[in-house]
């Protein structure tokens, strides 16, 4: 059933609770159901990078565009079967000067109610989201699935033992959480100073989230510091040069003009086959516009949607190196030029 929010008319910004960290972090509430991070430090430019980022990712609307609270859009009801956002959570992880990891829990609800959790890790000294194919070379990553694959299946495989030994009908657990677990996208992952951790809440599907399974399998960085490469030895072991190096892995957050003049932010990423999604939002109206789309050859080619799912623009570009350049195309074929760097 649907949960109903009555939201506080004003925002409650606190100090967010055990966050004496590399990076100041402050909380943004609305109501009892929302929280959100706002990080601050200086100087500003990579706290500015990580809240572009965060805000458009997961509210669609960059803070200072709000007119009551900054979830007002995600918590709309998009007409959707999962309907908005009626809940976010969050939790720093670790705060140093080498990884500022995140964790959000969120639920949504409409005709039915989706629930799950999304990890971010970013670069203290940059602002760039780390991803786990950033700390290895590519033939080193297959090597790591088969260090941590067969722990992370035990790991589950005795509590759904034990579930099963209790009364719990869970025994269909394992006609697919291994599998997923082995073709997991690593995504859902953190690291502190001394482990890296991966999660397989995601991995579940809705109803079996509610078995309490522990879903978060650690492991020491000694055991992988073999693997790792220049990017990975930095970040997750010595911190030396970490400002140097940028993540080769989309989304990152992009900093861009249409026709010389409108200033935005934008994210995008592969979802499957040839095919992309993203979203981007003007600084001038902060809101986000979801963007479908996908790669010919060299080149990505984005519809913009409008609520309704309608086309009410097109974007082209090719990337060179950290840039994109091409053409915003709008209604009777208006062309301006598009440009964007990464931030």
């Amino acid at each position: 059933m649907k949960e109903y929010l009555a939201f506080a008319l004003s925002m409650l910004v606190t100090a967010s609770f055990g966050q004496m960290g590399f990076l100041p972090i402050q909380n943004v509430s609305a109501g009892k159901q929302f929280r959100f991070p706002v990080v601050s430090g200086t100087p500003p430019a990579v706290p500015e990078k990580i809240n572009a980022y965060l805000q458009l990712a997961e509210l669609d609307l960059l803070k200072g565009s709000e007119q009551q609270h900054i979830f007002e859009k995600v918590a709309a009801d998009n007409g959707t079967i999962y309907g908005g956002k009626v809940s976010i959570a969050y939790e720093v992880l670790t705060n140093t000067r080498q990884n500022l990891a995140i964790r959000l829990t969120q639920s949504s609800c409409g005709a039915t109610c989706a629930y799950w959790v999304r990890y971010y890790n970013f670069n203290p000294q940059n602002g760039d989201r780390y991803f786990v194919p950033d700390f290895f070379p590519a033939a080193n990553l297959e090597r790591l699935r088969q260090i941590i694959t067969p722990r992370r299946q035990a790991n589950l495989r005795k509590q759904i033992k034990a579930l099963v030994a209790s009364g719990e009908d869970a025994a269909h657990l394992e006609k697919y959480i291994y599998d997923y677990i082995g073709r997991d996208n690593l995504e859902d992952f953190y690291f502190t100073k001394d482990s890296i951790f991966f999660d397989n809440e995601n991995l579940l599907s809705k109803n079996d989230k509610f078995y309490g399974l522990d879903n978060v399998t650690g492991f020491s960085v000694a055991e992988i510091k073999h693997l790792l490469n220049a990017c990975g030895r930095s970040a997750l072991l010595t911190g030396a040069q970490l400002a140097g190096f940028r993540s080769g892995t989309e989304p990152q957050l992009y900093e861009g003009r249409v026709g010389g003049s409108a200033a935005f932010y934008l994210l995008f990423r592969h979802d499957y086959q040839n095919k992309y999604r993203g979203s981007y939002a003007y600084k001038k109206y902060g809101r986000a516009i979801y963007l479908e789309g996908e790669q010919t050859g060299a080149e990505y080619s984005f519809s913009e949607k409008d609520a309704n799912h309608d086309e009410t623009a097109r974007i082209q570009f090719r990337k060179d190196g950290l840039a994109l350049k091409g053409y915003w195309v709008g209604r009777q074929n208006r062309k301006l030029a598009f440009s964007a760097t990464r931030k």
